[in-house]
């Protein structure tokens, strides 16, 4: 083989080196070459590239092939992705999205494998690549001086995807002319040349190969598999994978037709066996990431475990891909939330507002205001977050697991959930300092970061403390501490509020001596709280301190301190709103959805434009933050004693059965807040436990509802 000229290779390994951050694999291992006929790393190491095919790319398969596709695929552990372009097809529309393809993959650090996608299918007249040498000549010229402008050392080309009824030396004199046109541009770069039969046989290559000392080139041949159809011809790679570079640039663990509901594992397996030998390790791509006969039964329903076809699911399983649950869907466009030159950004790096709502002190019997659909009526009218408030007042396991519930219910629905540690509760806490809940709030703090480990989410906010009183900053700090250690341990890199002196106000503390954010593995961001009507004082100092330290308006209305749902203060109200959407876009949650001080008279008479307070009426009718419809259907009223949740007998002396709906989970605690029954149940649930004398209470949690019923034992 030719040797590069060294000027070239240094200025290639300059400017990757200079990029590695952003490319992957491709930072792992450079700019592959060939080692005898293996694969190798830019050092000489051998390599396995994995990964999927596109498809043939379209003008209109943007729901299968966009950034988050390739996201996902980088996510999975691929490292490589084979981007099926049709002579067809052929275009400059559909060539400057073949390079966008490649941008992205370079991004992600993923080598891109340029596949002169040429099949007898529909649009493609014919199998013989030579038909198509002259756009073929004119594509690889594109690309490979693309490749070259750019700097790129992560394209693969593949000069004819599938010849048919093609003898092997028409196909040599084909590459013939295609080989110099890429070596002119991308001299080193690896080259897979298809072979007879639809690229199924290897042995006319074994007798007459491509001489690779003609080319400044890693030329390597394709084999393709459909393990349904084409176990006979395993004896093609068995012959030649010590004796040729072969890539296995398509293959299926299904038929030639590529049905995606037909898996032959057994056949798949024998494929594996020879692509992961001892003495060769073969690349492979599979067919295809897509719907119709890809791994995806409709690609806009997203990528998800719930959405696998049969041989979809065949390759996830078998390669242990991290493929996301249903929920994640909800929140793929932004991601994991994290913390960019002081604002709030997406996994991107994108600058993110958080809009939504306070629920309102959680409480045993508010299930008229929070519910599935309630949350859903949220995402519906524009909120993106909810601020579950839960005091520490009414802190127990029966109260974890409500809460509990609405963090699955924010799952669904698709709303960041911000878990709120409500120190703050007119109604019924003690005290204001946090220090006096440390033992409580390590305890919530522990357990819901576990549970959200457990469950795999990735949308939760952390509030540490809300409104304290009485307790300066560096005590503040102190407690905060204690709890950010807890959530970092459980759910690094999660974001967590932390809120500040006097009721959430003193948002300058911060500012003069912050949390240091290289202590801890999260993203930190302080708290400020604001009433219209009483607090336009802190106005100057969240212009002051917005600039400084990442800060989260995580409870504000447009009322007074007192949070009087029938006083409006307009002028105030929408001069801070101003401030808050302009550049510095601050997050913040309104209060509240539910409960006396809230937007609504009454939750049971539903979310409807009659039934706003003032407060509720300013933010949703009189602003243009929401898209409020007067239409929206009444909740599900409190499942206490209804059709939803019963207990037959109740009082009971021994056994009882507890009725519901659906599918859920039964829970029962004792009068101290002990869990002392779990089960999941349809319909119904037979109780035999033997139970102590007493009062407990029974939480149902449903796909839509969470029910609370009281039961006495006798």
């Amino acid at each position: 083989m030719k040797k590069t000229l060294f000027s070239v290779f240094l200025f290639l390994s300059c400017l990757f080196s200079a990029n590695a951050d952003n490319y992957g694999f491709v930072a792992e291992y450079g700019r592959l070459k060939l080692v005898g006929n293996q694969l190798s790393s830019e050092k000489g190491e051998a390599v396995q590239l994995k990964g999927f095919n596109t498809g043939v790319i379209t003008a209109d398969d943007d729901a299968c092939i966009d950034r988050s596709a390739f996201k996902t695929m980088k996510k999975w552990g691929c490292r490589s992705v084979r981007l099926n372009y049709s002579p067809s097809t052929h275009s400059n529309a559909l060539l400057e999205k073949l390079k966008n393809y490649i941008d992205i993959c370079a991004e992600f650090g993923m080598y891109a494998i340029v596949d002169w996608h040429v099949f007898k299918e529909n649009t493609t007249p014919t199998g013989v690549p030579m038909d198509y040498v002259k756009d073929a000549t004119d594509f690889f010229g594109t690309i490979s001086a693309y490749a070259k402008e750019k700097g790129y050392i992560h394209v693969i080309y593949e000069i004819c995807n599938e010849p048919e009824d093609l003898e092997w030396k028409y196909i040599k004199e084909y590459a013939g002319k295609i080989l110099p046109i890429i070596e002119a541009n991308d001299p080193g770069a690896i080259v897979i040349v298809g072979t007879s039969d639809w690229s199924q046989r290897l042995s006319p290559v074994l007798k007459d190969p491509i001489n690779a000392e003609d080319y400044d080139l890693g030329i390597m041949y394709a084999f393709h598999y459909s393990a349904c159809s084409h176990l006979q011809l395993l004896s093609e790679i068995i012959m030649t994978v010590d004796r040729l570079p072969i890539f296995v640039s398509d293959w299926s663990s299904s038929d030639y037709k590529y049905d995606p509901d037909k898996v032959c594992a057994q056949e798949s397996e024998q494929l594996f066996k020879y692509m992961n030998g001892s003495k060769t390790k073969v690349s492979w791509n599979y067919w295809k990431w897509g719907d119709e006969d890809g791994i995806w039964k409709n690609c806009k329903d997203g990528f998800n475990i719930e959405n696998l076809t049969e041989t979809g699911s065949f390759i996830v399983e078998h390669e242990q891909f991290p493929v996301d649950p249903k929920w994640y869907e909800n929140f793929r466009q932004t991601g994991r939330l994290k913390i960019v030159d002081n604002k709030l950004s997406t996994e991107d790096g994108d600058p993110i507002q958080l809009k939504g709502f306070n629920s309102g002190v959680i409480t045993l019997d508010n299930e008229e205001c929070l519910s599935k659909e309630a949350l859903q009526t949220m995402k519906e009218w524009g909120c993106n977050s909810i601020r579950l408030n839960y005091s520490p007042s009414t802190h127990s396991m029966e109260m974890l697991e409500r809460y509990k519930g609405y963090i699955d219910m924010c799952a669904e629905v698709g709303l960041y959930a911000i878990l709120d540690w409500h120190v703050y509760d007119e109604t019924a806490s003690e005290y204001g300092d946090p220090t006096y809940y440390t033992y409580d709030a390590m305890e919530f703090f522990t357990r819901l970061s576990d549970y959200v480990k457990e469950k795999g989410y990735m949308f939760l906010i952390y509030d540490v403390c809300s409104d304290p009183s009485g307790v300066d900053w560096p005590h503040i700090k102190e407690y905060a501490d204690t709890i950010l250690s807890i959530i970092e341990s459980k759910d690094p890199g999660a974001i967590s509020i932390v809120s500040v002196p006097q009721w959430s106000q003193r948002i300058m503390d911060p500012v003069l001596e912050p949390i240091d954010p290289n202590r801890f593995d999260l993203g930190i961001m302080y708290a400020l709280h604001y009433a219209a009507c009483d607090h336009m004082g802190l106005f100057a100092n969240l212009k002051i301190a917005a600039d400084l330290i990442p800060v989260y308006v995580s409870d504000w209305h447009s009322s007074d301190y007192v949070n009087n749902p029938d006083k409006i203060c307009v002028e105030n109200s929408n001069e801070f709103l101003s401030y808050l959407n302009g550049d510095h876009n601050i997050s913040w949650n309104y209060w509240a959805w539910g409960g006396k001080t809230g937007i609504w008279k009454d939750c049971g008479a539903g979310f409807k434009k009659d039934n706003l307070t003032n407060t509720g009426s300013f933010i949703l009718t009189e602003t243009e933050e929401f898209d409020f419809k007067d239409d929206s259907p009444t909740v599900v009223k409190n499942v206490e004693d209804n059709d939803y949740v019963k207990v037959v007998p109740n009082p009971a002396d021994d056994a009882f059965a507890v009725t519901f709906k659906g599918k859920a989970n039964v829970c029962i605690y004792d009068a101290i807040g002990q869990k002392v029954f779990e089960k999941d149940g349809m319909d119904a649930l037979y109780v035999n436990d033997v139970f102590a004398t007493g009062v407990y209470s029974i939480i149902v949690k449903g796909e839509d509802y969470v029910g609370n019923v009281k039961l006495i034992v006798r």
